[in-house]
């Protein structure tokens, strides 16, 4: 099935099938944002969240400009958009764009994220799910406690 012919939900949920498991391991709550999305729906968004103190422990080197206080998130918003098909229109870490933060980790990570953008669902989630990974791990604590909090 291609991405034209997913509801919203199977969107949705393609989503955060590809993100989750990758986005659990380093401290963020499973996407959140994709339920019960009625089929006229054209723009969505899946938020994953992760307590601020969690993300600079786990990964502390991947902006290191955000400030944060106890209590507070840190989120990975994933934006979905149907224009004609599924299609991901944009990622941001806390309003930043995802494409401006792989391109201070590496230049060919913001090229290869910023290509993502407009790409059909199917084609450009999977990758993003790489890009990401290459960011985290890049960036990830050397604390060998961290995956305990």
């Amino acid at each position: 099935m291609g991405s034209r012919q997913l509801t919203p939900q199977q969107a949705a949920n393609l989503v955060c099938e590809t993100l989750d498991p990758l986005m659990v391991e380093f401290g963020f709550q499973e996407g959140q944002g994709g339920m019960d999305l009625p089929a006229d729906v054209v723009k969505f968004d899946i938020v994953f969240c992760a307590p601020s103190d969690v993300f600079h422990l786990r990964l502390p080197r991947l902006a290191p400009h955000l400030e944060w206080g106890d209590g507070e998130c840190t989120d990975v918003i994933v934006e979905v958009s149907c224009a004609p098909e599924w299609q991901l229109s944009e990622a941001r870490l806390e309003g930043e764009s995802i494409t401006d933060l792989l391109a201070r980790r590496g230049r060919d990570l913001g090229v290869e994220a910023d290509a993502l953008l407009g790409l059909p669902l199917h084609a450009a989630i999977g990758r993003l799910r790489a890009l990401l990974r290459a960011a985290f791990e890049q960036t990830r604590s050397s604390r060998l406690d961290w995956r305990d909090r």
